[in-house]
């Protein structure tokens, strides 16, 4: 649906994204996303995350050589611990971890503390009944409730809104749960 996408380009343009960015942000976000590990027949272990990582990170850099990527995630043989572990990442690194991280999913939102408002003009069927006009809502920064410019305050039907804008739910909110039976077609306004 193309007006979702205005409504999450728009919502994002207010509530820029906040990546992973360092070192231990990147990695966690790799384990907690990628959790699956085998083992080899020689007995070694194979953990998903840090064959994904290697992989991402060659993708970024395709004249790294795997091996010296790989070995950051080594065990190092006279500590026990991961390599990556052992050094403060460089400066150069640090640009890597930075621009790996924006490649995964955002962690939070950058929502300025007065929320943000939704204004729709357009038409919609509500209930299979046909709808034309405009209303506005407010989004308060937690996104858990709507707020209609009457001063009606709602409760917010699904998940975290910034994370995925959804007309339908605020729809939804606004018409006070009655599901939209058929399509919308109109403008936004996020500001």
């Amino acid at each position: 649906m193309a007006i979702n996408d205005d409504l999450t380009y728009a919502v994002h343009d207010m509530a820029p994204p906040i990546y992973p960015g360092t070192r231990d942000e990147v990695i966690a976000r790799y384990q907690e996303e990628y959790p699956g590990q085998r083992t080899l027949k020689n007995g070694q272990v194979r953990y998903e995350w840090k064959e994904k990582i290697i992989s991402d990170e060659l993708a970024l850099n395709p004249n790294a050589k795997r091996a010296s990527i790989a070995r950051r995630y080594q065990n190092d043989t006279k500590t026990g611990k991961p390599r990556y572990l052992s050094t403060k990442p460089s400066k150069a690194q640090q640009a890597q971890y930075k621009e790996l991280g924006e490649t995964l999913e955002p962690m939070d939102y950058d929502v300025p503390e007065e929320g943000i408002d939704i204004t729709y003009v357009g038409e919609a069927m509500i209930s299979d009944n046909e709808w034309e006009g405009s209303f506005s809502i407010h989004v308060g920064k937690d996104a858990s409730t709507f707020t209609d410019a009457k001063g009606r305050t709602y409760s917010m039907p699904t998940g975290d809104f910034f994370a995925k804008p959804d007309m339908r739910a605020v729809f939804k909110t606004y018409f006070k749960g009655q599901d939209i039976a058929h399509s919308y077609q109109g403008d936004i306004y996020v500001n």
